[in-house]
């Protein structure tokens, strides 16, 4: 009999069952269900799986943070937001109480740019931001989640934690390399968080898809970049014209490419 696979927290130990990713079977099923709802229950299910974003972020995500002008649609998620998901457009209570009435990410490098190529969800958004300016409170999203559960026939528990965990698994199948991966889904830089982080899910996954779009763009040292993309005309985050990124010069007197949403930025490493 064959182990089942499961993924660890930072010490190594078994993380709970319901934030355990999503299997290809199951996911095909939540899809589904995701895509049958409506409004914000359909949203909702669609992006944290297909793009990696926390609940937090999802509840405070607004239609300013949609980019569609490019030729994959992105995420703008900022380093801070006004809150009005309360009673009255007032900031919600998590807001009121863990972030002086400003949304803010879990961390620094949660503020970046996240690339939406799945289709499905780039209709979900504008269908939904063509008739609201907002979402729900965190609370409210996970009883969304609960009811997709239920409608996929799930077998299981799934709260948040899993479809951002999910998320991870088809970067990991796609042959996404670490540094790629890390970026897409605002991991730290620290070798004993961010990137352990990131090898959990190559790890888990059973395999690596060979086929893969590179970058291609020319390197200033020489050859072109193999970075993995998401379409053959697709640039990486460092080649990419449109990410802003950090102005300084990383110990190796190479040129930071954290993103930052100005372009005199310096991102929380090399702040003054």
């Amino acid at each position: 009999m064959v182990e089942e696979k499961t993924l660890t927290d930072y010490n190594g130990r078994p993380l709970a069952d319901a934030s355990q990713p999503l299997d290809q079977e199951q996911l095909a099923a939540w899809r589904e269900a995701a895509l049958e709802a409506d409004g914000v229950k359909r949203l909702a299910g669609l992006l944290s799986p297909y793009t990696g974003l926390r609940n937090s972020t999802v509840a405070h995500l607004r239609p300013s943070w949609v980019v569609y002008k490019t030729k994959i649609p992105e995420i703008v998620v900022p380093s801070e937001a006004p809150c009005n998901l309360g009673n009255g457009d007032d900031a919600c209570y998590r807001c009121q109480v863990n972030r002086d009435g400003t949304w803010k990410p879990e961390s620094p490098h949660g503020a970046r740019r996240v690339p939406v190529p799945d289709e499905d969800v780039v209709e979900a958004l504008r269908d939904y931001f063509a008739l609201y300016d907002k979402l729900r409170t965190e609370q409210r999203l996970r009883t969304y989640l609960k009811d997709l559960v239920k409608d996929a026939s799930l077998q299981r528990d799934v709260n948040a934690h899993a479809l951002r965990h999910t998320y991870g698994t088809i970067l990991a199948r796609k042959g996404f390399e670490i540094e790629t991966m890390r970026q897409a889904m605002g991991y730290s830089m620290d070798e004993d968080n961010g990137r352990f982080a990131v090898r959990r899910y190559i790890q888990f996954v059973d395999e690596r898809e060979e086929e893969r779009y590179a970058c291609g763009a020319d390197r200033a040292q020489g050859g072109t970049c193999e970075m993995p993309v998401d379409t053959p005309d697709a640039r990486c985050y460092v080649h990419d014209d449109r990410v802003i990124t950090c102005s300084a010069t990383n110990r190796y007197g190479e040129p930071c490419h954290r993103i930052v949403d100005q372009l005199t930025q310096r991102c929380a490493f090399h702040q003054d």
